[in-house]
C-alpha cells in the first residue's frame, strides 16, 4: 500500500531535476537537491516519495567499492502531473518510466558534470549558475517551433562577482561518435551559436582524436582555435571546471573563461 505525502518545494526540486536527468541515484540526487541536510535525511524522503508513488526506482548494475545493486529513480506519472502544476508546464513534455538501460552510463556521467557545475559554482561564489539539459533545451525548442535539429548536451551560465554573464555549451562525447556522420554536423551546427563550446571526453586519446576532427570545421569558418575548448571528465570530476586545465583545438593549455 502506498503512503501519501505532501509535497514541498524541495520535492518539486526533486521531480525538476529527474526532468533534466531522467535517472539519478539516491546519492547524487542527495548532492543537487539536499546538500543542506544529511545524506540520510535525503535518503528517508526520496524513499518516502517512492513509497508514495512519485517515483519509481530501477536497478541498473552494482557499485565498484561494495559489490550491491546499484539503483536509480525516476519519473512516475504521479510526478509528472504535480511538477507541471507546479512549474506551469505541459505534461505530456514531461518523460516518465524508467530510461533505456544501454543509455545510463551516459545519463550518470551528465548528472555528474552537473554536481561539478554545482560544486564549482558554489566554490567560486558565483552570482548565478544553471545546467540545462539537452532535454529540456528540446522543450523550449518545440514550443518555440524551432527547428535545430543538433542541440549541446548540456548550456552551463553563469554570473561571476563582476556581474559578467557567460554561456558555454557543453558536448559530452559518448565513444561512438562517427567523424562524417555525427561530429561534423553537431559542431558545424554549433559552431552558428557563436558561443564557446566545451567538450567533454573520456580519454585523452580520445580528446586528441576530437581535435583533430575539429580543427578543419574553425579554419573553414575562419574562428579562432579557443572557440572549442577540450577536457576529460574524471579530471572535472575529481577536480572541478575551473581547477584544471582545457585544451584548444590546437592543444594549447588554458582554463576556462571565467
Amino acid at each position: 500500500m502506498k503512503r501519501h505525502s505532501i509535497l514541498s518545494p524541495r520535492d518539486i526540486s526533486v521531480f525538476y531535476m529527474l526532468q533534466l536527468h531522467p535517472a539519478l541515484s539516491a546519492k547524487q540526487l542527495s548532492e543537487l537537491c539536499f546538500d543542506d541536510v544529511s545524506y540520510e535525511t535525503a535518503r528517508k524522503r526520496l524513499r518516502r516519495l517512492h513509497q508514495s508513488g512519485y517515483m519509481g526506482t530501477k536497478t541498473i548494475g552494482r557499485k565498484k567499492d561494495k559489490g550491491r545493486p546499484e539503483s536509480v529513480y525516476f519519473l512516475n506519472a504521479k510526478a509528472a502531473q504535480a511538477l507541471a502544476n507546479s512549474k506551469n508546464i505541459p505534461e505530456k513534455t514531461i518523460s516518465i518510466g524508467a530510461p533505456n538501460i544501454k543509455h545510463h552510463e551516459y545519463l550518470l556521467r551528465l548528472a555528474q558534470l552537473h554536481l561539478s557545475w554545482q560544486h564549482t559554482a558554489k566554490k567560486e561564489k558565483w552570482l548565478s549558475y544553471s545546467f540545462t539539459t539537452k532535454r529540456i533545451l528540446k522543450l523550449s525548442e518545440e514550443t518555440a517551433n524551432s527547428t535545430t535539429k543538433e542541440n549541446p548536451d548540456a548550456t552551463l551560465t553563469f554570473t561571476n562577482k563582476s556581474n559578467t554573464q557567460h554561456t558555454i555549451l557543453l558536448v559530452l562525447e559518448t565513444g561512438n561518435l562517427r567523424p562524417t556522420r555525427h561530429w561534423i554536423p553537431k559542431i558545424t551546427a554549433l559552431l552558428k551559436t557563436n558561443l564557446p563550446i566545451l567538450i567533454i571526453t573520456t580519454t585523452r586519446h580520445r580528446l586528441d582524436t576530437l581535435r583533430k576532427w575539429t580543427l578543419p570545421l574553425l579554419e573553414e569558418a575562419n574562428l579562432p582555435y579557443d572557440r572549442c575548448l577540450f577536457m576529460q571528465f574524471d579530471e572535472i570530476v575529481k577536480y572541478s571546471f575551473l581547477s584544471i586545465c582545457a585544451y584548444s583545438t590546437t592543444g594549447s593549455a588554458m582554463k576556462i573563461p571565467a
